[in-house]
C-alpha cells in the first residue's frame, strides 16, 4: 500500500461513579505548584476556540474561572514557553487541579510537562489510557494500540456512556474502527445522556461514529457521485444496486501496488461478471491523460470515475482514504462487506456472493 498520511484522534466519560454534572456550577481550573511564581503567565488553548484563555498566578496559583464554558479538550501551556513544554486538559463539570511537577518527557514529538491532577475524574479515566499512548520516547513501546491493555481500555469506555468515555472513544476512534469495536462505540453513544452527546466530546464522537461507519463491515456505505471519463456524474448507489457484489477500488495510475492487485481484480471480473459481480474503479489521479492510459494500458472494462484531485477530493476524506490501494466489497444495497481484500482472498469472497 503507498501511504499517504497518518491518523489523528479525541476521547470522553459519565455514568459508573464518573458524573460531574452535579456541579454544573464549578467547573474550573487551578494551576498550582512549588515552583511557581507570581506573575507567570499560563495559556489554556480550548479545542473550537480560536483565542486561548489566560491566567496569572498569585499567590501560588493560576485560576482558570471558565464561566459558562463547555467540557472540552485543552492544552496547557506557560507562556514564556509557547512551544513546549505542554498539557492535555479534559474539562468536566467539576473543579481540576493541576499541580505542576519538575520535569517534562518526550512523546510523539511533543513535550509535555509532568504533573499531578485531582478533582477531575473525567481526567483521571482518560488519562488511564493516554498514558497507555503517550509513553516517553526512551521506553520501548512498539505499536501502543495492539496492545491487550489498550484493547480493554477501549471495552471499559464502551461500558460506560460518559464523558469521559466521549473523550476517550472520540480520540481512539479509528483503532476502535480498527478493532471492530464501531458497533459497541454506537451502542455507548446512544445511551449517553443529551449533555454529553451535545457536548464537545459528544459531538465529536458523532462526527467520528458517521464516518467511520461508512467504511466498516455490516454498515452502508457513504453515497459519493463522481464524472466518468467522460464527464458524466455516476452515483455509487445507483451503480451497485442489484449487483450482487461490487468492488470499490480506489486507485491511480502512478501507484504500483494498485496496478499490480488491477490484474487480479481483472482476472476475477473476466470469471464472475456474467454472474453478478462487478467494479468501480475510483482513481486518485490528477492528470486526465496519465488516467486514461493507465485504464488502455491495463484493460480495464469497468467503470471508471475521478474528480482528479487526488488526495484531496472529498471523497477521500469521507473515507479517511490514507493509502491505496484501498478495496471495499459492498452488495446491492450499499452495505460493505469486507474491505481490503486481496489476491485470493478477494477471490474467495466473490465467489462466495456469485455462484
Amino acid at each position: 500500500m503507498i501511504i499517504k498520511k497518518t491518523f489523528t484522534a479525541t476521547l470522553f466519560f459519565i455514568l459508573a461513579g464518573v458524573n460531574c454534572l452535579n456541579a454544573q456550577t464549578s467547573m474550573s481550573l487551578t494551576v498550582e505548584g512549588q515552583n511557581l511564581k507570581d506573575g507567570e503567565k499560563f495559556y489554556l488553548h480550548r479545542v473550537g476556540s480560536q483565542t486561548p484563555d489566560s491566567a496569572f498566578v498569585k499567590g501560588g496559583k493560576a485560576v482558570f474561572g471558565l464561566a459558562g464554558v463547555q467540557p472540552s479538550e485543552a492544552s496547557l501551556q506557560r507562556a514564556d514557553q509557547p512551544k513546549k513544554p505542554n498539557m492535555l486538559i479534559y474539562l468536566d463539570y467539576c473543579p481540576t487541579v493541576v499541580k505542576v511537577l519538575d520535569g517534562t518527557y518526550e512523546s510523539f514529538h511533543n513535550t509535555f510537562m509532568k504533573a499531578e491532577v485531582s478533582g477531575n475524574p473525567t481526567q483521571t479515566e482518560v488519562d488511564k489510557v493516554n498514558r497507555l499512548i503517550f509513553v516517553p520516547d526512551t521506553v520501548k513501546r512498539g505499536d501502543p494500540m495492539s496492545t491487550d491493555e489498550f484493547k480493554t481500555a477501549l471495552k471499559e469506555a464502551c461500558a460506560r456512556p460518559d464523558m469521559a468515555s466521549a473523550y476517550v472513544l472520540g480520540k481512539y476512534g479509528a483503532a476502535a474502527a480498527h478493532l471492530g469495536m464501531l458497533t459497541e462505540v454506537k451502542a455507548c453513544y446512544d445511551k449517553m445522556p443529551a449533555t454529553v452527546q451535545n457536548a464537545p466530546a459528544g459531538k465529536n464522537l458523532r462526527v467520528m461514529l458517521g464516518k467511520f461507519m461508512t467504511m466498516t463491515e455490516g454498515f452502508t456505505m457513504k453515497e459519493f457521485s463522481l464524472p466518468d471519463v467522460g464527464g458524466k456524474e455516476v452515483s455509487m448507489r445507483e451503480y451497485v444496486k442489484g449487483k450482487k457484489l461490487v468492488l470499490i477500488d480506489f486507485w491511480a495510475s502512478w501507484c504500483g501496488p494498485c496496478r499490480k492487485e488491477g490484474k487480479n481484480v481483472k482476472a476475477i471480473y473476466d470469471d464472475y461478471h456474467a454472474k453478478g459481480f462487478d467494479v468501480l474503479g475510483v482513481s486518485l489521479d490528477t492528470k486526465k491523460d496519465a488516467w486514461l492510459k493507465a485504464i488502455g494500458e491495463e484493460g480495464y472494462r469497468w467503470k471508471q470515475v475521478s474528480d482528479l484531485k487526488g488526495f484531496q477530493s472529498p471523497v477521500c476524506k469521507d473515507f479517511d482514504i490514507n493509502g491505496i490501494p484501498e478495496l471495499y466489497l459492498v452488495d446491492g444495497n450499499g452495505k460493505v462487506v469486507a474491505k481490503n481484500l486481496r489476491g485470493d482472498d478477494l477471490r474467495k469472497k466473490v465467489a462466495e456472493y456469485c455462484k
